[in-house]
């Protein structure tokens, strides 16, 4: 059991580290909508990222919907379980990055703080649609 933990682990950092190097239609959609000369304001960019949030977030409730539906009662419990947790800690990140940003100037620290909310809820996205694809 140990073993396959441990390379079921080394699959999925393999995976996430492949993924990684693509390019995936939101992250192009989000660069083109932030390099539109419309959006050259923080509220242009905030909505830029807002929409790339949404897009991963519908992403990350398919795979997750389709996993919940699918797998056995104890580990669809157990993605269910994980998944709440993964969401208090991605509202104690936000928390966080929102109270590091609030302490210095100049609006570009929320664009940063909103371009790393991008990239958790993309990455969780990733995995669960890698666990979708290994699992179902």
């Amino acid at each position: 059991m140990k073993k396959f933990i441990v390379l079921f682990l080394l699959l999925v950092t393999c995976t996430i580290k492949m993924r990684a190097q693509q390019t995936f239609e939101i992250d192009q959609k989000l660069e083109e909508c932030m390099n539109d000369s419309t959006n050259f304001t923080t509220y242009g960019m905030y909505a830029c990222i807002d929409k790339a949030i949404d897009a991963w977030d519908v992403r990350l409730n398919n795979s997750y919907k389709k996993l919940i539906t699918k797998l056995p009662n104890q580990d669809a419990a157990r993605l269910r379980a994980t998944q709440r947790k993964w969401i208090e800690l991605l509202e104690l990140d936000k928390t966080l990055l929102r109270e590091f940003t609030s302490h210095q100037q100049g609006t570009m620290y929320g664009i940063s703080h909103g371009l790393v909310v991008v990239e958790l809820v993309k990455s969780r996205a990733l995995i669960l649609e890698m666990l979708e694809k290994e699992l179902l």
